[in-house]
C-alpha cells in the first residue's frame, strides 16, 4: 500500500488561494489546455470565493498545497514522519 497522510493547514482555504495569487498571475503555473482534466479544473477554480460552501474544491486545495509546497516554500523539507501531514507521494517511495 501507499501510504497516504492528510495535509494538516495552518491557513483558512481563503488565505491559502489569496498566497498563491501572484504565482499563477505572474505565469509561474502552468496548465496544458489540451489535459483532459483542464476545463472541470477552471471550472472549480474561477468559481472559487470567500462566500462559497467549498462543496467541490478538491483539485483548488492541491493547486493551494503545491503552489505552497514548491513556489512558496521551496526549502522547507518534506517531514517523512507519518505526523508531519505531507504525504510520501512527493519523494521516491521506499
Amino acid at each position: 500500500p501507499i501510504p497516504i497522510m492528510g495535509i494538516i493547514r495552518d491557513k483558512d482555504k481563503f488565505t491559502r488561494a489569496y498566497a498563491i495569487q501572484g504565482y499563477v498571475a505572474a505565469g509561474h503555473v502552468f496548465l496544458n489546455p489540451a489535459a483532459e482534466y483542464y476545463t472541470t479544473f477552471i471550472s472549480e477554480i474561477v468559481s472559487f470565493c470567500p462566500e462559497g460552501d467549498y462543496e467541490h474544491d478538491d483539485q483548488a486545495d492541491c493547486l493551494f498545497d503545491d503552489v505552497d509546497k514548491l513556489l512558496i516554500n521551496p526549502t522547507k523539507p518534506i517531514d517523512r514522519n507519518a505526523n508531519s501531514g505531507y504525504s510520501n507521494l512527493l519523494s521516491p517511495i521506499s
